[in-house]
């Protein structure tokens, strides 16, 4: 049995996939998605990692940041 070992003891599972040039377009962007549809199934949840490519955002924590405050609100 795995159950002790830390093997897949993370999934990471993408969300939502938006375009923006800056963090004020990604941020409204995240904004209008529906985060209702996973209230459902989960309750609780964090940013972990941000991954994105501009030329505006280019400090991950700055990102995960924006993607938080967004859904949070």
């Amino acid at each position: 049995m795995l159950l002790g070992t830390r093997i897949a003891n993370r999934v990471l599972w993408p969300l939502c996939t938006v375009p923006a040039s800056d963090g004020d377009e990604m941020y409204q962007a995240l904004r209008e998605y529906d985060w209702t549809l996973l209230a459902a199934i989960v309750y609780t949840f964090f940013v972990s990692d941000f991954i994105g490519e501009s030329e505006s955002i280019r400090n991950s924590m700055f990102g995960a940041m924006r993607v938080k405050d967004a859904i949070s609100r």
